[in-house]
């Protein structure tokens, strides 16, 4: 009946067959969306207020436009959750500095829970929960691994990676997209601190690697979505992190193969006699913490999660602090004059490079010494770190939000947009701007009470590789300073006379601006003799 009359009178014009299969997939797709539907759960009376959004696909603003969603929210002085396409969870947004309480204080019953937020990045999920005994175990090998000796014996290798970079960069004497030039030199830095020696000194496996992470990294809102469907991102994500994978085990093998031994932290965690897994593991996740990340979940597929909120936003900072001195001139001169009076302080001889004579810079001299660079840091840091904070409910039990009547439900998600924090006019008058000097003695913004700055996290969920990524953008911004002038430009080389562009704080990734930044550099051969 189904082939000689029904789908005859739907699609007389097509093969039977053809209307077969669009007929099934219709039904698979209707089904699919009746489960998403029924699955969403029950939810306590006093949860915060729902905001339904369009039927079957829920609100669609939180996908597309999630910054905007959440503005909109604040603006409303109202918490709220909505359904989730992805896997039935509640999303609850929270507004108000005093909610932040729940992310950044409370013990219990926040303290156990599992940060799970792969379904939100579009992600691979394998466990629905991992035990906080896990979690502490692999933050305390994190800080046996990102030591002030390990950050020590790497400066050496950081100094002339980024010096390599810098020197190249003035001698093209063209325009030179910014962005993926810091990126990948920040990746590389990384890999030198807390990664994997072969790939930091192979430009084969440098751009491979990083290929296959801006991979994982690219999501769109239908990813996130239909997180557990096959579409061809997802397909695309796994096979980045399989290559991944492959890379770091085959690295792993050939040292074992050959007895070679290095001093990096892959090497140092099969030292331990940890499990392969656990070592690609453990070995990603630590070269990938970075400013603003809550995540230090653990699992093998939220590795990719980790790099999401570490690797990118580490580069995409410092590129950004560049960016800022280029444009604001009296900070370029102010970082310029702390840099050279830096290097002929710790100068012995004229004919001496200015990397030999960083290389020697002890760690605690790039910690203490460059303090102009740290409130431009921190100045960056409020600005980029926008994005809404997320956390799952995985205690059992609904949990109070401080000063109110409503709970977060237990299994939920909590969101809280930092930029609620970092651009509140009554914490950093004129927030929009960049200006270093808020955070100067005296001024200090930020600074008067918990939770007003959380570049770095907050409360009892500090950026556990903040030393780390602090080490690495100091390196790159002080070098870059000391053996470069650098101006901003056009794509054709002209000086640039518009301002900076935004950020597009939509973007379900990282902090990238709405168009591409130039750069071009000359050297300071007449202010380095030794250069």
């Amino acid at each position: 009946m189904l082939q000689r009359y029904i789908l005859p009178a739907m699609l007389g014009w097509l093969p039977w067959w053809f209307a077969a299969a669009a007929l099934l997939m219709l039904c698979t797709v209707i089904l699919a969306m009746a489960g998403l539907v029924l699955q969403r759960p029950k939810l306590p009376e006093n949860a915060p207020k729902l905001i339904t959004g369009w039927p079957i696909m829920g609100s669609i603003g939180f996908y597309f436009w999630r910054h905007d969603f959440l503005e909109g929210q604040r603006k409303s002085m109202e918490n709220s959750h909505i359904p989730s396409t992805t896997d039935g969870i509640p999303l609850v947004c929270l507004v108000q500095l005093f909610s932040f309480f729940v992310f950044g204080c409370q013990c219990q019953p926040f303290a156990n829970c599992t940060i799970r937020h792969s379904a939100l990045l579009a992600l691979p999920s394998r466990h629905q929960t991992e035990s906080a005994h896990s979690v502490r175990s692999q933050i305390k090998l994190f800080r046996k691994i990102l030591t002030r000796e390990r950050f020590s014996e790497s400066l050496p290798s950081l100094v002339t990676d980024t010096d390599l970079v810098f020197r190249q960069l003035s001698m093209s004497g063209r325009a030179v997209p910014l962005f993926p030039v810091m990126c990948r030199l920040i990746y590389q830095l990384m890999h030198r601190v807390a990664g994997i020696h072969e790939v930091a000194e192979s430009d084969k496996l440098l751009d491979s690697s990083l290929k296959h992470f801006s991979s994982i990294e690219k999501c769109t809102a239908f990813q996130v979505m239909f997180n557990p469907w096959p579409l061809p991102g997802m397909l695309s994500k796994l096979w980045a992190a399989i290559s991944l994978h492959r890379l770091v085990m085959r690295v792993m093998n050939e040292r074992r193969k050959t007895g070679r031994v290095e001093r990096d932290t892959l090497q140092l965690l099969m030292d331990y006699g940890e499990e392969d897994l656990e070592i690609v593991k453990v070995s990603w996740h630590s070269s990938l913490l970075v400013p603003g990340s809550w995540a230090y979940h653990v699992e093998p597929q939220c590795i990719i999660s980790v790099l999401f909120a570490g690797l990118l936003n580490t580069g995409i900072s410092s590129t950004w602090l560049l960016c800022y001195l280029a444009e604001n001139r009296v900070w370029y001169e102010q970082v310029q004059a702390e840099v050279d009076m830096f290097v002929n302080k710790n100068r012995r001889t004229p004919e001496e490079s200015v990397r030999e004579i960083l290389q020697r810079v002890p760690y605690n001299d790039w910690d203490t010494q460059f303090p102009s660079i740290s409130v431009c840091l921190r100045e960056t840091l409020r600005l980029g770190v926008y994005q809404p904070a997320y956390r799952r409910n995985m205690s059992g039990e609904d949990v109070e939000i401080p000063g109110t009547n409503q709970v977060i439900p237990k299994e939920s998600f909590a969101f809280f947009s930092m930029g609620e924090v970092h651009m509140d006019e009554t914490i950093y008058p004129n927030a929009s701007e960049w200006e270093p000097a808020r955070h100067l003695p005296g001024r200090e913004e930020g600074a008067h009470r918990p939770h007003e700055f959380v570049g770095w996290g907050s409360g009892l969920h500090p950026c556990v590789g903040s030393k780390a990524a602090t080490l690495e953008i100091t390196v790159a911004v002080v070098t870059m300073v000391a053996l470069n002038e650098f101006w901003l430009v056009e794509r054709n080389g002209e000086a640039r006379k518009r301002r900076l562009p935004r950020a597009n704080k939509n973007n379900l990734s990282v902090n990238l601006p709405t168009e591409e930044i130039y750069l071009k550099c000359s050297p300071r051969t007449n202010k380095h003799d030794g250069l």
